[in-house]
């Protein structure tokens, strides 16, 4: 807080992003009211969408908790409250339906967009477009690789790598083209148009 304040008063446009979980929900007004009266620009109350996801081990999960040391964290309660104070906290009406466009939507990739490339390189070699895709071993993008030799630039080179099926399978996903190879993480990380 000390350092909120600091960057605030030498002038910092700051901004509170807070993720709503089980133990802080009921907080939310509170900690709106809280960056209002420190000087923050924007409040934004969020919710993650890491209960339906990819644990380390590449397998998917939809739960409730998730455990972290030796406690819990705990999947927000989504009552009729708790969805109004969200409204009025980011000013906005959420859908009453959520709509169901991942097969069918192109991703607006944040690695790949607009002639701007990037790579995430691993301790271990192997590359992927970013860091949201994870290591591709242990996460989601593993059903992609043939051939884990074929994306590790200590095996082969950058430009082979990029010009492979791995890359070729990420791009038919993003946009759209082979949704059998599209990405829960590209699809909820980056979003789509």
């Amino acid at each position: 807080m000390a350092n909120a304040r600091a960057f605030i008063a030498a002038g910092g446009k700051a901004g509170w992003r807070m993720f709503s979980f089980k133990h802080n929900q009921h907080q939310s007004s509170e900690a709106k009211d809280l960056a209002k009266s420190m000087g923050f620009k924007h409040f934004h109350l969020d919710f993650t969408s890491r209960w339906k996801d990819y644990d380390y081990d590449g397998t998917f999960r939809d739960v409730d908790k998730i455990q972290v040391d030796d406690y819990y964290i705990e999947k927000p309660s989504m009552e009729k409250k708790l969805t109004t104070v969200v409204e009025k906290i980011n000013k906005k009406i959420l859908p009453n339906e959520v709509v169901n466009d991942f097969a069918t939507r192109k991703i607006s990739c944040v690695s790949c967009s607009n002639n701007k490339f990037e790579i995430y390189l691993l301790a271990s070699g192997y590359v992927t477009p970013c860091c949201w895709i994870g290591d591709p071993k242990t996460h989601e993008s593993q059903k992609l690789v043939d051939d884990y030799n074929k994306i590790n630039l200590n095996k082969i080179s950058l430009d082979e790598i990029l010009k492979g099926s791995f890359f070729r399978k990420l791009e038919q996903g993003i946009n759209g083209t082979d949704t059998s190879v599209r990405l829960n993480a590209c699809y909820h990380c980056c979003g789509v148009n």
